[in-house]
């Protein structure tokens, strides 16, 4: 009679074990997810912040471009001053060649600035989405690991029933079915 009240004993505390460990592996899961989910939110400022940025940088770049579309016509017009005090027609070759010049060199160098600021904003773009997607892929992740450990948290738990179920089989078939005598 008393290997049996210590075997009952033992498969109470089994049984509790496992319903812990259950419980454990929920709350752990829920963890992981508010984390996760703090994580994505994270993300998703950096992300935003890179969206702003990245406008700033347009903006910034057509500025940059105002600037030298002014240079350009300083440049011009100190190019066609210098041409009419020393006496040279503005319609000679030469100094139509001359402006011309100038106003290539101002054209290249406005959309060296444009090509500049525009990469800049999409690489910053970019790199929102990625960031967004990182956080996103955090927050799948973690619900994943969560319902795989509570799927095996409740396999053991089954596991642990079918095994209990098992041994009070071979307790019936040692004593019979009038218990222990």
């Amino acid at each position: 009679m008393f290997p049996a009240i210590l075997m009952g004993a033992m498969a109470g505390m089994q049984v509790l074990g496992g319903v812990m460990q259950y419980q454990q592996q929920k709350a752990a899961g829920k963890a992981a997810v508010k984390a996760a989910k703090y994580e994505q939110l994270l993300a998703n400022n950096r992300a935003t912040s890179m969206e702003v940025q990245a406008g700033q940088e347009r903006a910034t770049a057509q500025r940059s471009m105002l600037g030298e579309r002014q240079q350009g016509a300083l440049i011009s017009g100190r190019a066609r001053a210098l041409a009419a005090a020393s006496g040279a027609s503005l319609s000679s070759p030469s100094v139509i060649k001359a402006l011309a010049d100038i106003g290539s060199i101002e054209d290249y160098r406005v959309g060296t600035v444009r090509q500049g600021g525009e990469q800049q904003a999409i690489n910053l773009e970019y790199g929102a989405k990625l960031e967004r997607a990182g956080g996103k892929n955090a927050l799948e992740t973690a619900r994943f690991q969560r319902d795989l450990g509570t799927a095996q948290a409740q396999a053991g738990l089954v596991n642990m029933g079918a095994s209990l179920i098992g041994s009070g089989a071979g307790m019936y078939a040692k004593y019979g079915s009038g218990g222990p005598k």
